[in-house]
């Protein structure tokens, strides 16, 4: 129960302090967000440095008795964190707003995301502490105006009496002044970074110059050239890596930490029939000590493949320290799905015309012949998404938003090269599908050329179903659309995403991510043939509802828009038969040409507004980092009993 103040007069009242009634919070409250420091962290005595955590940003609420922790964006994550709440029940105050970061730490005792993110999949959530490094509002009174070190100190009184080693909320310490020095001891130990605080500063909601963060890891590519193998970690123990030299390769050290359980069986099975022959791999410098007692042997590979590795520095000997690894990156000409086939030659290239090529579409600054060259610059990435695959366009001749339209049959007119899908042949009359619209002649696109010919006629956008037109009777996707309700930002929506993709892989299947284009995300997940469309449907209604019970205070299962405020809707209409997905790589219809962009879960968190992915930057994109789905098909699996209802 909550120690009640008997007068708000007599709380302890920082310089500035604003009284605003005996209990009276913020009905709105967006945090304080730091900039990027520019070079290294700030070393005058007029400023604070804290630990930078690996956690999800939250917001204590207390008032009335009951505690919610909010997002950065405000909603309600109170139930997902279990009992944390809780914990601040017992402060000395009738109502406070307290920033902080939930997080969850390793066996080092540093706070990973990887960590928290397991623990809140497992329902570990005694796992989870809360950071406390601001008090905004305590016992009616807006603290937003006096300095910072004198909010810290209000802050650290009101929590002294419940924290303890162990107990489940903390206090961000801080250190006056040496911010350059404070920043290589964060490196050295592995920690995210630091982030530098103005001491007498005031609380600004928003981003501000006034607290600056300072990234301590470094990102690389590195080639591997074996690896560990560890019982019941996997089959796989760390990743042992080397970097190109003009005297060849060197070794740098190992990555033993950052994998996920797909991560793990991913690079065993890929990395596995690499092994060499021969016992080390021809290296400059001296033979690599990696072998630990609690590790088994090396296991040498060909240096086919590199790993997205981060790491804190290098030591004297130029070995990577605290290297966590983050992705596999393929080989140029690894045969299978990785490859970049080049699916658009030159001929078809020279077939491409469009007329009106200076027609300005959406407002914007893109052109005619801009979404032309576009298709043309991703084809290799995208066709192998939308071969063989009924398809329906959304065609804007005009360039004119209110003269789209939906194109999903045979039109007049059209290139020779696009092809006709029967969706009738061979399948019984079914009542569940007797639905007009679910029958007679579709769209298919066979090559390159009907696919680059389809500019012409305005088409802007390309929709798939969940099957291929061989085998429309049993799809080979499920497929959930989060679409945001109003007042859901862009951040929180990355994290519901993630709580989709543990969902998904709680049943042993894997989960690919792309944006929508708009506002939304799209998680994927690739199916074994065999599957009926009720069955894919079943499944996927089964881990919505499931998400939408446990986290109701972030998903919602129905559709109605006075429901969907501030909450995402999971969205399975596309398991229906006919019912379309946006194709990967597919431009959305809007100003300056928005993509569909399949990204690694890795990456979804580096972007800050989906709106940055669009017909300008996605081809980079896909230079630098290729397709985010080229395994989609080879991570195919059979959905369990328990989700299908058989």
């Amino acid at each position: 129960m909550n120690k009640k103040t008997s007068d708000p007069d007599e709380t302890p009242e920082a310089g500035g302090g604003t009284k605003t009634g005996p209990d009276a919070l913020p009905a709105r409250f967006s945090p304080q967000l730091a900039s990027s420091a520019d070079g290294s962290p700030p070393a005058g005595e007029n400023w604070l440095h804290e630990i930078k955590f690996d956690g999800y940003r939250a917001i204590v609420r207390l008032a009335d008795g009951e505690a919610r922790i909010l997002t950065r964006n405000g909603l309600d994550w109170t139930e997902r964190y279990g009992d944390l709440a809780n914990a601040f029940t017992g402060l000395a105050c009738s109502s406070c707003l307290i920033d902080g970061e939930v997080v969850a730490t390793d066996e080092s005792g540093i706070s990973r995301l990887s960590e928290l993110q397991n623990a809140l999949s497992s329902g570990e959530a005694w796992k989870l502490a809360f950071y406390a490094f601001d008090l905004v509002h305590l016992d009616g009174h807006d603290l937003s105006a006096a300095p910072l070190l004198e909010r810290k100190a209000l802050l650290a009184a009101l929590l002294k009496p419940v924290i303890s080693g162990n107990s489940p909320i903390q206090l961000s310490e801080h250190m006056i002044g040496q911010g350059p020095a404070f920043f290589k001891n964060a490196a050295q130990m592995g920690l995210e970074g630091i982030i530098s605080k103005r001491s007498d500063s005031r609380y600004e909601q928003g981003r501000s110059k006034t607290w600056l963060k300072s990234k301590a890891t470094q990102t690389g590519r590195f080639t591997i050239i074996g690896f560990t193998e560890q019982a019941g970690g996997g089959g796989l123990g760390a990743l042992v890596l080397a970097e190109e030299t003009p005297a060849g390769l060197e070794f740098v050290g190992k990555a033993g930490t950052g994998f996920s359980a797909n991560d793990l069986d991913r690079l065993v099975r890929r990395l596995g029939p690499l092994q060499r022959k021969c016992v080390t791999p021809r290296l400059n410098g001296p033979k690599p000590k990696v072998e630990k007692a609690n590790r088994g042997p090396v296991r040498w590979i060909e240096p086919d493949f590199q790993a997205t590795v981060e790491f804190a520095d290098r030591s004297a000997d130029n070995h990577l320290r605290n290297a966590v690894y983050r992705s596999l990156v393929e080989p140029d000409g690894e045969a299978g799905p990785e490859i970049v086939e080049e699916l658009i030659s030159e001929d078809d290239l020279a077939t491409i015309w469009v007329s009106h090529p200076d027609r300005v579409m959406f407002e914007g600054n893109a052109t005619k012949l801009d979404i032309a060259l576009y298709y043309a610059r991703v084809g290799n990435h995208m066709l192998p998404h939308l071969l063989g695959r009924p398809v329906s366009l959304i065609r804007c001749p005009t360039g004119v938003t209110e003269d789209c339209f939906f194109q999903r049959h045979p039109f007049r007119g059209m290139p020779d090269s696009v092809t006709i899908f029967n969706a009738d042949a061979g399948r019984k009359s079914d009542k569940a599908d007797s639905r007009a619209s679910d029958r007679g002649d579709y769209l298919a696109i066979n090559d390159a050329r009907a696919y680059l010919g389809l500019a012409q006629f305005g088409a802007v956008e390309f929709h798939t179903w969940g099957c291929r037109a061989d085998n429309a009777e049993q799809p080979d996707r499920m497929i959930f659309d989060l679409d945001p309700g109003q007042g859901v930002a862009w951040r929180d929506i990355i994290e519901a995403a993630g709580e989709v993709r543990n969902a998904v892989e709680a049943h042993g299947l894997t989960a690919f991510v792309k944006t929508s284009g708009g506002k939304g995300v799209h998680v994927v997940t690739p199916l074994n043939p065999g599957h009926s469309w009720d069955g894919v449907r079943a499944a996927g209604t089964a881990i919505v509802a499931a998400l939408a019970k446990s986290h109701a205070g972030t998903f919602t299962a129905k559709i109605a828009k006075q429901v969907r405020r501030n909450r995402i809707y999971l969205d399975v209409h596309g398991n229906l038969r006919a019912g379309t997905l946006v194709a990967p790589y597919s431009l959305r219809s809007a100003r300056d040409l928005p993509v569909s962009t399949p990204l690694g879960w890795d990456k979804l968190n580096d972007i800050d507004l989906p709106q940055d992915l669009n017909y300008v930057t996605v081809p980079g994109l896909l230079i630098n980092f290729g397709d985010a789905w080229r395994e989609i098909d080879a991570c195919a699996a059979t959905l369990p009993n328990d989700l299908t209802g058989t």
